[in-house]
């Protein structure tokens, strides 16, 4: 049986642009919308927040020890129904390690295509098999370990706020976009969304009326809230901690444009 219906893979070259919160709250409001998915979440940022957020003992296999091996992907399971594969701080020196296998760009790829590492006590097997849908977490940087991302991924999700650095690094992004899609004929999508979103200043509107009408934009918008950080300090999802704030709002409303775009294809 094949279950995979979508690979996002959450990027963006520059840092502190809500790419872990994206992945997080994501998640928890497409589980949220239907109950029933099973979302792995692989944490391939060496800062390890996703993980941190998800329930992360540091106490095994990581993503990490997947990679500078191409062996079985450990995944856990985190309180709130996710499943995660946590990163490691040793993932900011993995590139060494990928250029020295055969194929550097496709070796999660080669990971995915073990059995899984099973560390929840239930019944998984292999990645087709057992997951709808896989959300991938990103470091801050177009790499090697964000190639990888790329070359597994049906969809890229690019978090923008709406500023002029952040838009000048979409260039870049579509760029390697362009050139991942020759190796990955299933990569069809790349995505800006806007996050952290006031459209009080006449700039942040004109941004907005800017990314929309010149790239393939999402048309969910996620606003400025700061109950997201007070969540995240708590290690919870918005949705444990505050699921009438206008940032969960924003967030279901991404997972029902998602879902329903899966829906009609």
């Amino acid at each position: 049986m094949n279950r995979i219906k979508e690979v996002y893979a959450v990027v963006n070259n520059k840092g502190g642009v809500a790419k872990t919160t994206t992945c997080q709250n994501l998640a928890a409001a497409m589980l949220r919308k239907d109950k029933h998915l099973n979302i792995l979440l692989i944490d391939l940022d060496p800062q390890s927040n996703l993980s941190m957020l998800l329930g992360w003992q540091q106490k095994g296999r990581t993503i990490y020890d997947a990679l500078i091996s191409a062996s079985q992907v450990p995944v856990y399971k985190s309180n709130n129904g996710l499943y995660y594969s946590p990163s490691s701080q040793l993932l900011q020196h993995v590139d060494i390690a990928l250029f020295q296998q055969m194929n550097s760009k496709m070796v999660l790829a080669s990971c995915l295509a073990n059995d899984i590492d099973n560390q929840t006590g239930e019944e998984l097997t292999s990645f087709e098999d057992s997951f709808d849908y896989i959300i991938i977490d990103c470091p801050p940087a177009l790499s090697e370990i964000t190639y990888n991302a790329m070359a597994i991924a049906t969809e890229l999700i690019v978090p923008c706020t709406l500023e002029g650095l952040s838009a000048a690094g979409i260039t870049n992004i579509l760029a390697v976009f362009d050139k991942v899609k020759k190796i990955n004929l299933d990569l069809q999508h790349c995505r800006l969304l806007s996050v952290m979103v006031d459209e009080h200043p006449t700039v942040s509107r004109n941004f907005l009326k800017y990314f929309r009408e010149n790239y393939d934009t999402f048309k969910t918008t996620i606003r400025r809230c700061i109950k997201i950080t007070e969540a995240q300090t708590q290690l919870k999802d918005i949705y444990q901690y505050k699921p009438s704030c206008t940032t969960a709002i924003d967030y279901e409303a991404l997972a029902v444009e998602i879902l329903n775009n899966e829906n009609i294809k």
